[in-house]
């Protein structure tokens, strides 16, 4: 049986002294990224708990840190959203068209 909600967690534990960065996670979301990215760097990947989490030791450029996109406060008129929804349907014919031949 797998973790409750309460008890999945992603760690990330950084040395100064260390190009490394230690991954710890249990947290299906963040566990399947991360093994994706083991696998393409060749980084061992140590499976905890039974294999319900996962560590893994990555370059330290693998993490960044960022702030989240900005929402947007646009708000949209009858006019515009016609005129993308004409701009879609002519860019869905034209793939379409264009995966015909």
């Amino acid at each position: 049986m797998g973790l409750s909600l309460a008890e999945q967690e992603f760690q990330v534990s950084v040395c100064a002294d260390e190009d490394t960065i230690c991954f710890t996670s249990s947290y299906p979301k963040y566990s399947n990224k991360l093994k994706k990215l083991a696998e393409a760097l060749g980084a061992e990947i140590t499976y905890l708990r039974g294999g319900d989490t996962l560590r893994v030791y990555l370059p330290s450029e693998c993490l960044l840190l960022r702030e989240p996109p900005k929402k947007s406060t646009h708000v949209w008129t009858d006019e515009e959203r016609e005129q993308s929804r004409e701009r879609m349907k002519r860019l869905h014919a034209a793939k379409t068209d264009s995966s015909i031949s």
